[in-house]
């Protein structure tokens, strides 16, 4: 162990300032000294950027604390078991929407307008536009061999059906003939998409038999007019 031990003398006026003055003077140069070993310092030590710095996210064990999982369910009654939590929104003409929430779903029904019309009644001619015209395929060449058109009774057709003709086998007997014309609407669709459309037509229509000998007054063929 060591012992240190101090003895005292009594001392003057002057002897106390001039320890004041070394004290002093000591304390200066140190703060001077340590301020210039400061500056050194910080301007050789490695500088060390804060934007350059990684964070990863994954963590060690010890940094567990910094990763926590926290769950919230944000959307009330997601799976749509009834319409509590969620309002419909539309714009545009409400009276074409509806809308329900059901079966675990929500549902949008657009509503479209349904219209029926005569596109064509009685006795078809070819008085005033549309007009009818012959829409029948070109490559079935079958076409009626007596005849077909339009008239006052309306559409007319005759065909003669001869399996034979002399040593010939006639296989031209599946004749046909289709007329076409376009429909005009009567009322503005530029601003409706039309989502369904169909056709009803009833047609009347009248067959001849006539027989196919020699004898009778058509001149000696037969088959069916209509």
């Amino acid at each position: 162990m060591v012992v240190y031990s101090f003895k005292g003398f009594p001392m003057n006026k002057n002897t106390s300032h001039s320890k004041s003055r070394i004290i002093l003077a000591v304390f200066a140069v140190s703060l001077v000294l340590f301020s210039i070993s400061g500056l050194l310092m910080s301007s050789s030590a490695p500088k060390i950027s804060v934007e350059n710095q990684t964070i990863s996210l994954n963590q060690g064990i010890g940094d567990f604390w910094f990763k926590q999982s926290y769950d919230a369910q944000w959307i009330e009654n997601s799976g749509f078991s009834s319409g509590s939590g969620w309002v419909p929104v539309v714009d545009g003409d409400l009276v074409d929407f509806e809308y329900e929430i059901s079966g675990g779903q929500a549902n949008l029904i657009i509503n479209g307008t349904e219209k029926t019309f005569v596109a064509h009644s009685g006795m078809p001619t070819n008085d005033t536009g549309p007009y009818w015209y012959n829409s029948t395929n070109p490559r079935l060449d079958a076409y009626p061999t007596l005849g077909y058109g339009l008239n006052d009774s309306g559409f007319y057709a005759s065909h003669k059906w001869d399996e034979h003709q002399g040593s010939v086998l006639n296989a031209n007997q599946k004749a046909s003939v289709q007329w076409a014309k376009t429909i005009i609407m009567p009322d503005d669709m530029s601003d409706n998409n039309i989502t369904q459309a169909s056709l009803a037509i009833t047609i009347n229509a009248t067959a001849k038999a006539y027989e196919g000998d020699a004898s009778d007054s058509d001149g000696g063929w037969g088959g069916v007019e209509a």
